[in-house]
């Protein structure tokens, strides 16, 4: 039997149960697994992330052993007591979740907001086509300004969901601000949400909810399609970016920063400090890495098959993407792509809005005049040369040059 109050899943049955109207408290002890202070360290950061979350207005609860329960909640409160007894056993005992029930608790429809313009480029890239929206293969309601979007399916990686695909929808930049709606199964809820992970001491990732994370270096973002890992702070190793394959699993390739040379370290940066939280949200998770007076942001959104990067300096530089490894690469309208598929059958493409420098010898794209500020989107071809339609090169480059913004509430209150 499970028990889950969004990204947290208690290690055991809840102990009891109160209702107050639409206020319900669950109390539990929680008794990791392995009983260290490792193993409870996520645990209470999950459930403390859970109140006055800026990110996740509601979280969906599901408990295997009574359905009735199952739907969609507001987090009013949280009790998790850590005494040093508690501590040194590796154990937090007798927590408290109290929770406000939603109208139409089981149901609720959720509304997107969302608008795109074109990033400002010298490339002749005027009308890209972007994903707008991205929902579990239940409900959706486009709208009156997304009936024409192209639909198409692909099954991600559902580590928090049972559903087995999920839709994706693109329409040409710019958008105008409009809206989508959508309903999702409690289970199903975040099949495809983005999501923020980081090691701990014990040496397993850990989702984290909200912002307030812990003293982390090591960290990934995943949209269940595409996931950026951070290079490992205890090695001179290179980040990952990999993308899901269904049957598969994650498929991933080394990819590093560049300002002519290779930086390395990618999607860190050499002596950074800690992670810094700037969205953790289904829809968008956004996360900041600083060394010195220099910075990256790292974003994904739901839908998409590209990481976005945004870079900034006090000294003008130059700065962009290369291979890990140096492999031939191929030109593209607004970027570069690795000519020949990798040993997974995939392609890694790069694409910049200002005017770049690309290196088809091993793979890279730097902006081609020094500045203080840029960005640039991550991309890889699912499939490579046999790749599908919305997972090919100019379509990963469009998805960059299409900038998205969007935001999700529920209607139902």
């Amino acid at each position: 039997m499970s028990f889950t109050i969004g990204r947290f899943t208690a290690p055991s049955e809840p102990t009891s149960v109160d209702i107050d109207g639409n206020t319900v408290t669950f109390g539990f002890h929680v008794i990791p697994a392995a009983a260290t202070v490792a193993a409870l360290q996520p645990l209470r950061q999950q459930m403390l992330g859970l109140v006055e979350n800026r990110d996740e207005e509601v979280v969906p609860v599901v408990w295997s052993a009574d359905d009735s329960f199952d739907g969609f909640y507001r987090v009013v409160g949280v009790q998790a007591p850590s005494d040093q007894m508690m501590i040194n056993a590796g154990r937090t005992m007798n927590c408290s979740v109290t929770l406000e029930r939603l109208t139409d608790y089981a149901n609720p429809t959720f509304e997107v907001t969302v608008q795109s313009v074109v990033r400002t480029n010298g490339h002749g890239i005027s009308t890209p086509s972007t994903v707008v929206a991205y929902a579990p293969d239940e409900t959706f309601d486009p709208g009156p300004d997304l009936t024409s979007a192209s639909e198409w399916s692909r099954q991600p990686d559902f580590t928090f969901s049972v559903t087995a695909t999920a839709r994706a929808y693109r329409i040409a930049a710019p958008l105008s601000l409009t809206a989508w709606r959508y309903s999702a199964a409690p289970v199903d809820y975040y099949g495809g949400a983005c999501l923020l992970e980081v090691k701990y001491s014990d040496g397993n990732w850990y989702p984290v909810t909200g912002r307030q994370v812990p003293y982390a270096l090591d960290w990934r973002i995943s949209n269940g399609l595409v996931r950026l890992t951070a290079a490992p702070s205890t090695t001179a190793a290179d980040g990952t970016f990999e993308v899901y394959a269904s049957g598969s699993g994650w498929e991933s390739i080394g990819v590093e920063h560049s300002d002519g040379v290779r930086l390395g370290r990618a999607p860190n940066l050499d002596d950074a400090q800690p992670l810094q939280i700037l969205r953790n949200s289904p829809e968008q998770v956004s996360v900041k890495i600083q060394a010195g007076e220099r910075f990256v942001v790292w974003t994904l959104q739901r839908g998409a098959h590209v990481a976005l990067g945004a870079w900034g300096a006090r000294v003008a530089q130059q700065w962009g993407l290369a291979m890990s490894s140096a492999v031939g690469g191929t030109n593209v309208t607004g970027g570069i792509r690795v000519t020949s598929n990798d040993a997974n059958g995939n392609r890694v493409v790069f694409a910049m809005a200002a005017a770049h420098t690309t290196d088809t010898g091993v793979t890279s794209i730097v902006n081609t005049s020094t500045a203080t500020s840029g960005n640039f989107g991550l991309g890889i071809e699912l499939g490579g040369s046999s790749a599908a339609a919305g997972n090919q090169a100019a379509q990963l480059v469009d998805q960059y040059f299409g900038a998205v913004s969007w935001r999700q509430r529920v209607v139902n209150r």
